[in-house]
């Protein structure tokens, strides 16, 4: 067996080790690509309890499909076909194309979605509703299943949800709390997606629903919807669970000194001697030693 030399010995360990590098880095940019998205984003860090109500999808699965829309992605080109943006971003988080109904307003598979490439990192989510938009197509999931659709479609089967909105209503009776739960409906229907709800014209549905201590809201709804309604009401529970502070004094900007009245505090009451000037002639008030 021919021996190898010192020189060439060292030559392939350098090779080694700059492919083992290199497949260090390649599993690093992948970890990064499919990192744990950050807890902060609304739909992962929910505060008031909902629930889906699918047949073929249950809590546990829907919450692993937003992570999964929630990672950080960054496009790679300012416009891509859809069918080939869809492949490209399988391995983070798989979607289908509702082809029928996006041909039914003019669109086809190869379709091209557009991006900004100087925005800064941001969930695969972000891009997506935000290249979706223009195109008047919408994000649905449903039986465990993303699925881009058009509006049309997305309006004719709505995903149902339940909402545990009982921390929200107040009322030192079942009769308070029935017409605070009420109130909650229509500011609802009156500030999110307001054309979609039947009240207003549309095919949104928001019922109320008593359960035993409970108060539940039963939505059928699209699915952005939904994550508007969630977001809406668990920053109503953190606004009411924080301490708001006191607004600061309005600074007195004249150089006149700022009376009792201006802050607040009742003024009081001028002594009879300033309210009545002593003439000139008038004797000296008798001081007691």
């Amino acid at each position: 067996m021919q021996s190898l030399s010192t020189p060439t010995l060292r030559i392939r360990a350098v090779l080694a080790i700059a492919v083992a590098l290199g497949g260090i880095t390649d599993a690093t940019s992948q970890d990064a690509q499919t990192q744990s998205p950050p807890s902060e984003i609304p739909i992962i860090n929910t505060v008031i309890e909902s629930w889906p109500v699918d047949a073929a999808m249950t809590r546990q699965q829907e919450q692993a499909i937003w992570k999964k829309l929630c990672q950080p992605y960054t496009p790679l080109a300012t416009r891509i076909p859809l069918d080939r943006w869809v492949d490209s971003v399988a391995s983070l988080c798989p979607l289908q194309i509702d082809r029928y109904s996006l041909e039914g307003i003019g669109l086809t598979a190869d379709t091209e979605l557009q991006f900004r490439l100087d925005r800064p990192p941001q969930p695969l989510l972000v891009h997506l509703l935000l290249a979706l938009k223009p195109l008047e197509c919408v994000l649905e999931i449903e039986h465990g299943v993303v699925q881009i659709t058009t509006r049309d479609a997305a309006e004719y089967d709505l995903p149902m949800r339940l909402y545990d909105v009982s921390p929200l209503v107040d009322g030192s009776n079942a009769q308070e709390r029935l017409a605070a739960a009420k109130l909650l409906i229509h500011t609802i229907q009156y500030v999110i997606d307001p054309e979609d709800w039947e009240v207003l014209g549309g095919t949104s549905v928001i019922q109320l629903q008593p359960a035993k201590s409970k108060l539940l809201f039963c939505v059928a709804a699209k699915t952005q919807t939904h994550w508007k309604l969630q977001a809406f009401v668990d920053q109503l529970q953190r606004a009411r669970d924080e301490t708001l502070p006191l607004e600061p004094a309005i600074p007195n900007r004249s150089n006149r000194p700022v009376s009792p009245a201006a802050v607040g505090e009742p003024e009081r009451a001028p002594e009879q001697a300033e309210r009545t000037p002593r003439s000139k002639t008038a004797l000296p008030r008798f001081q007691p030693r």
